[in-house]
């Protein structure tokens, strides 16, 4: 399902509901790209310090 078709999924829901609502583009999309970003950059960076740990832990062990 693409964006557009969601978006007037949402807005028929909405509406049989009696509500009304406009759908905005781009709003904050600038802060919630940065949010994405910093959230995979510091997953990848957890995972990196955990493979090194690991590894590190490994060779200590003699595998």
């Amino acid at each position: 399902m693409n964006w557009e078709t969601k978006k007037q999924y949402v807005a028929m829901d909405l509406e049989s509901q009696g509500k009304k609502s406009d759908v905005t583009e781009g709003i904050l999309a600038e802060e919630c790209g940065q949010i994405l970003t910093d959230f995979f950059k510091a997953l990848r960076d957890r995972k990196k310090a955990e493979k090194k740990a690991r590894l590190a832990s490994n060779d200590i062990n003699g595998h």
